[in-house]
């Protein structure tokens, strides 16, 4: 899948598959690769090409090739950042903060006679959290360190980005550094 037509690129990867690696591997990697938001341009037997609209979603992807190139499955030949970040500048961080998702019960409607859904699986994540400025507000971005899950909410203020992460992901407000 291509990027959106007009879309700014941060920056790109271009990898080789071993020798070794087999179809139903690589076609794993490509399906990986777009589950942490890149953008595979070009793809063939032996070579593909990857970009991302999105920093967190670059490093994430970039994170991902270089286990996979320490496994011996690809190698990366090139990383390109665009330099483009339009007016986007990181302003606040959180590194490693532990979290743990699922355990929600089911709450919509079911047939008659159905059984409940059992809750959806615990599972503890470590997140690393970006605040960036995006024009007139603020985007807060959450990429997981070992898993592909990764996510962003645009916010009108700074403030308002900092308490949805405490909301949602009990980071408290003090918890913030400023970005260098």
């Amino acid at each position: 899948m291509k990027p959106p037509e007009g879309a700014q690129i941060v920056g790109r990867v271009n990898a080789r598959f071993s020798d070794h690696a087999s179809s139903a591997l690589r076609d794993l990697i490509v399906a990986h690769v777009t589950d942490f938001g890149g953008y595979v341009e070009t793809l063939s037997a032996n070579t593909f090409s990857v970009s991302a609209l999105h920093l967190h979603h670059l490093d994430a992807i970039r994170e991902f090739l270089r286990n996979e190139a320490e496994s011996g499955h690809v190698e990366v030949v090139a990383q390109v950042d665009s330099g483009i970040a339009g007016d986007s500048s990181v302003v606040a961080t959180v590194r490693g903060w532990p979290v743990t998702v699922g355990g929600d019960v089911h709450s919509g409607w079911l047939p008659p006679g159905s059984s409940t859904p059992p809750p959806t699986p615990i599972r503890e994540l470590v997140l690393d959290l970006t605040i960036t400025r995006d024009g007139g507000g603020f985007n807060l971005e959450w990429v997981s360190r070992h898993t592909p899950e990764a996510s962003d909410s645009w916010h009108p203020t700074l403030q308002a980005a900092k308490v949805h992460a405490l909301e949602y992901f009990d980071v408290p407000l003090e918890r913030w550094s400023a970005a260098a």
